[in-house]
């Protein structure tokens, strides 16, 4: 399905009532935007359990893979990600969207812990929360 849309004046954009009835969107219903490439991809966020962190890391090999498996083995459901160097071989970061059902304070204070993360930043559900190691952790 393929359908003409317009963004107007204010940023907004109205999905055609067609492929809101396919996908089962109503008024209030989320998205989340990705990009890929010169594409914009939205996907419809269907269960309050999904959560959308920022790590921010070391940019070492098998750095995020080690944060990923944290994460599995921690009942987190990968949805979709999105990594980026921050500083070559000094600072990466890694936006994840999955879904949660558990303690995530108590996620977010292992994930922390960890000696290669540097930041956690919850991006949702709770808005714009963000928890940040000490100066001397860092170090």
């Amino acid at each position: 399905m393929q359908e003409k849309a317009k963004i107007d004046g204010k940023g907004r954009l109205l999905l055609p009532k067609g492929i809101r009835r396919t996908l089962g969107l109503e008024a209030g219903s989320e998205l989340v935007i990705s990009l890929e490439g010169r594409r914009a991809v939205l996907n419809p966020v269907f269960d309050r359990d999904v959560v959308e962190l920022r790590i921010v890391m070391g940019d070492a090999a098998g750095t995020l893979a080690k944060i990923a498996e944290f994460l599995s083995k921690s009942r987190f459901d990968i949805i979709m990600s999105e990594s980026r160097s921050l500083e070559r071989a000094k600072d990466a970061e890694w936006d994840v969207v999955g879904k949660y059902s558990g303690d995530l304070s108590s996620l977010v204070s292992k994930l922390k812990r960890m000696e290669y993360v540097k930041d956690v930043i919850l991006k949702s559900p709770q808005k714009t929360a963000k928890t940040t190691k000490k100066a001397s952790q860092n170090d």
